[in-house]
């Protein structure tokens, strides 16, 4: 009896239920975004909305968002099927679900010339889906979180020779241009930071850069248990509402 007991606390309710996601974030919206580099003289210009010289205020209220998922028992615990998205979980030690999936990309590429010439990237890219919370009498409390992060770095020589110019050109492979300014000491006039080949445009020996983009965001996720059958999920899976219009 008490395995029974044990056994129906676990069970969060399987079948299909009805979610309702608020777009308004629980704990905020945050992106972050940074860009190092050891370029002499060059810097990252000012992001839309971040010029002291402006303030802006922007505001919206949007209806909730609303959509059918499945809960399915699995050996090790359950999973948490929306759309065609799956979500692994288990109940942890404070009682609470979480079901939670990472995708992750790394890479990286790397040209090289006889005469001294270098150029190196490298990139990784995460991306986080979490539902976490509580079932309870046929109902869901709790948050649905999703973070993403990617990170791009670049090397490359300062300088180099004609014969790497002739594959890369005179100002390099880094893209540098893409996120840096210099200033133009005489006329004042902003122009894109470049790897020049026949000049000496970073502080050491070879040029860097490093971009990381980052963005994570929660809201409130409620649900309820619903009566659909898995043979009813070809209509299910893709009926619900979209937050605001």
């Amino acid at each position: 009896m008490l395995f029974l007991l044990l056994a129906a606390c676990a069970n969060p309710g399987w079948g299909t239920w009805l979610f309702s996601k608020e777009v308004t974030p629980a704990d905020g919206t945050e992106c972050l975004s940074d860009v190092q580099h050891n370029f002499v003289g060059a810097y990252s210009p000012i992001a839309a909305g971040d010029d002291p010289s402006w303030t802006s205020t922007e505001t919206g209220a949007y209806s909730p968002e609303l959509f059918f998922a499945r809960l399915e028992a699995t050996d090790d615990g359950g999973a948490l099927i929306v759309g065609t998205d799956v979500l692994p979980g288990a109940r942890q030690d404070n009682g609470t679900w979480l079901f939670y999936w990472t995708n992750a990309t790394t890479g990286s590429d790397d040209t090289a010339h006889v005469t001294g010439y270098s150029y190196a990237h490298t990139y990784e890219s995460t991306a986080t889906l979490r539902v976490q919370g509580t079932f309870e009498g046929g109902a869901f409390t709790g948050t649905w979180e999703s973070e993403t992060s990617e990170l791009d770095q670049w090397t490359e020589s300062d300088t180099w020779a004609d014969e790497a110019a002739a594959l890369v050109g005179t100002t390099g492979a880094i893209p540098a241009a893409s996120y840096l300014l210099r200033t133009d000491a005489t006329t004042g006039a902003e122009s894109a930071a470049t790897n020049s080949q026949a000049a000496y445009d970073c502080g050491e020996a070879g040029c860097t850069l490093t971009v990381t983009e980052s963005c994570a965001y929660r809201y409130t996720l409620t649900g309820v248990t619903s009566e659909s059958q898995p043979e009813d999920s070809r209509w299910v899976e893709d009926a619900g509402q979209s937050a605001g219009n």
